[in-house]
């Protein structure tokens, strides 16, 4: 009988590459396989400043971000500490062939639930499509920390999932920088929220 052949050493996994931010202060990262993503803001506001405004239905309601129409607010609940903020987005700008093999010929919408608890400044964050809810997911962590007297820093981090046979790992790399994208988007918008007049 002839011997097994051995087994191959497994190769180490790629770094984590930075994408350049939209603004300074941001910063994002992605690591593959699997499709998982970082985004990091710094804000010149207090802690409890930035989780206020995370979930304040007034910063989504003036929320203007390109290829997206402004925000639907759907619900925000709040228990103790604990907010619960649903929000319905609609995206209006194009697609590469890769990421609309997946979608279709079906209007993009997403809607993303986000769960904040002020007293640890930790939650999460969920993006359900409305195109094939249970083959298209991400999920992310929310985490706002003091940085200094009146600095203080948003990290998000999070997994995409595509489970479509043969294209999902490739759709997901056409679509997580387009999230990443929006998440930065929203992150040099926050701060301008907290920079306003009477903030």
């Amino acid at each position: 009988a002839q011997p097994a052949p051995l087994a191959q050493p497994a190769q180490p996994t790629e770094p984590a590459q930075p994408v350049e931010p939209a603004q300074p202060g941001a910063t994002t990262r992605i690591t593959s396989p699997p499709m998982r993503f970082e985004s990091v803001h710094s804000y010149k506001a207090p802690a409890d400043a930035v989780g206020s405004a995370l979930v304040d239905p007034a910063f989504y309601a003036e929320l203007d971000l390109p290829d997206v129409g402004r925000p639907r607010l759907d619900a925000h609940t709040r228990d103790g500490a604990v907010h619960r903020l649903v929000t319905t987005w609609v995206y209006s700008g194009e697609l590469d062939p890769l990421a609309r093999r997946v979608v279709g010929s079906h209007k993009i919408s997403w809607s993303q639930t986000l769960v904040f608890d002020e007293a640890t400044m930790t939650g999460s964050l969920d993006i359900t499509s409305a195109i094939q809810p249970g083959r298209i997911s991400c999920r992310a962590s929310v985490n706002v920390i003091a940085a200094g007297k009146r600095s203080s820093r948003r990290t998000i981090r999070g997994e995409l999932k595509i489970g479509i046979p043969l294209i999902g790992g490739k759709a997901e790399s056409a679509l997580v920088p387009g999230i990443l994208a929006r998440l930065d988007r929203e992150g040099d918008e926050l701060g301008r929220w907290l920079r306003r007049p009477g903030s």
